[in-house]
């Protein structure tokens, strides 16, 4: 655990007494200073906010406002919390407010009176890659600048679905100038993505092709879906990388060289089971790599290590750094 995280959790069961009367009382003293300092030493960029709890009476949201690097930081101080009770509860990512679409109370943005349940969405499903692309339209959109827009829209996504549920669900997201045909309202926007989660994933890999920079044919097979928010605490990126025994001059591996690659993925994955995830894996120049995800802070670095020496594969292992899954972005 860092210590930061630890240190955190330490100072919250000495200070939770005050944090409570300073709810029930309003005298908040230099609480709220004490919390931003202990959250900003765990990472700068994070923020905090109480609310009342979906069971609990109180919760902490600890939150990286949708910074996907980030996320993972918030999930780690979110594994490292006290057990939730009656007062309590934690969480790493802003939550569903739909309460705000039924109440008929406008909030104001830039001086606009916005009522929420007066959103409507055109939608695209990707079936496929369990995505929903959004349009969205509100009747203020013709009345305000854009920089207001894209703040209403924000909004209005995350009291729908929370931060991890617009990660999760929605794929491109942009602004209607006049409201689409077909508009879905907020709740139907909302059965179209339960929909999505009720049906049974099995995830694929979808074959794409291309060209490098250099003009040398690529073969890339990404798993479908890919979603890194399913993995919040997968922050380190491995590429696994093995040349070919037989190869055509194009770069690609000859049609009998396929059947030992095949063999050496499955006996890499089966090494490492639940520990990581294979995201991808890109053919070109002689050469097949394996991106995988894994916790830092995880057994996946010493299973690969022994998997290498146990199956004798002569293969470059290079980790890295990555909780926003920048090294396969490009692939998505």
């Amino acid at each position: 655990m860092r210590p930061e995280i630890e240190e955190f959790w330490t100072w919250w069961a000495t200070a939770r007494p005050s944090i409570e009367t300073a709810i029930a009382d309003g005298d908040w003293g230099d609480l709220p200073e004490q919390i931003t300092s202990r959250v900003h030493a765990i990472n700068p960029d994070l923020s905090w906010e109480f609310g009342p709890g979906e069971v609990a009476r109180h919760c902490l949201c600890v939150t990286s406002g949708g910074l996907r690097g980030l996320r993972t930081i918030a999930e780690r101080w979110l594994r490292a919390a006290p057990p939730a009770d009656t007062n309590w509860e934690f969480h790493a990512a802003r939550r569903p407010e739909r309460d705000r679409f039924s109440t008929g109370i406008a909030f104001e943005v830039e001086g606009a009176e916005v009522e929420p349940a007066s959103a409507r969405f055109s939608v695209d499903v990707d079936e496929d890659r369990r995505l929903v692309h959004v349009e969205i339209f509100h009747p203020i959109f013709p009345h305000v600048p854009a920089p207001v827009r894209g703040q209403i829209t924000f909004l209005v996504l995350e009291w729908l679905l929370g931060e991890d549920g617009i990660e999760r669900w929605l794929g491109a997201i942009s602004i209607a100038a006049d409201e689409p045909l077909g508009a879905l309202t907020p709740d139907e926007l909302i059965e179209v993505i339960d929909r999505l989660g009720r049906e049974p994933e099995e995830p694929t890999f979808a074959l794409l092709s291309g060209m490098d920079a250099d003009g040398w044919p690529l073969l890339i097979t990404v798993r479908q879906p890919l979603k890194r928010v399913e993995y919040p605490l997968f922050d380190l990126h491995a590429e696994v990388v093995v040349c070919y025994a037989e190869q055509q001059d194009n770069g690609l591996p000859e049609l009998g060289e396929l059947d030992r690659l095949t063999r050496i993925e499955d006996g890499l994955l089966s090494a490492l089971g639940d520990e990581a995830i294979l995201a991808a894996v890109v053919s070109s120049r002689g050469r097949r790599t394996f991106h995988l995800y894994a916790d830092a802070e995880g057994p996946a670095p010493a299973l690969l290590e022994s998997w290498q020496t146990v199956s004798a594969v002569d293969a470059n292992v290079a980790w890295s750094h990555d909780p926003a899954w920048d090294a396969v972005g490009r692939f998505l």
